[in-house]
């Protein structure tokens, strides 16, 4: 299920079935810090609180540039805590160079989020299901 869309750049999905975001990104030039905070944290993470969300999962493995530096401060700031307020306990990155889904216990600094990292979407969506 589509929660947000900003054309040519960002989808983000609803999976019902395991509680899961999945923030696929295809553009990273030119993304205003105000669109990246109304898709993520407005859209995704507000709608991943109000249904009890387990999982994030963010795959920028076919995205092409880099966020602007305002971007990348606020998820550097404020991802995890906004996840941990969520009650979000997965955060996979996609990371088509591994071979199998890896996973971090949850620390201070990710707001006891675990983290990790998966070969592609399907990889960490089965992975989550099998932890459901």
């Amino acid at each position: 299920m589509n929660i947000y869309s900003i054309d040519g750049k960002v989808d983000i999905t609803w999976h019902p079935a395991i509680r899961t975001v999945v923030e696929s990104w295809t553009d990273y030039n030119n993304v205003e810090l105000e669109e990246f905070r109304k898709a993520v944290f407005v859209k995704g993470i507000n709608h991943s609180k109000a249904s009890q969300g387990l999982g994030w999962i963010f795959d920028g493995s076919q995205a092409k540039g880099e966020f602007p530096a305002d971007v990348q401060a606020m998820i550097n700031n404020d991802r995890f805590p906004a996840l941990g307020w969520v009650g979000a306990k997965y955060f996979i990155h996609i990371n088509p160079a591994v071979s199998e889904v890896t996973m971090q216990p949850g620390t201070e600094t990710t707001r006891n989020v675990q983290t990790g990292e998966a070969p592609s979407v399907q990889a960490a969506l089965d992975w989550i299901t099998a932890q459901v």
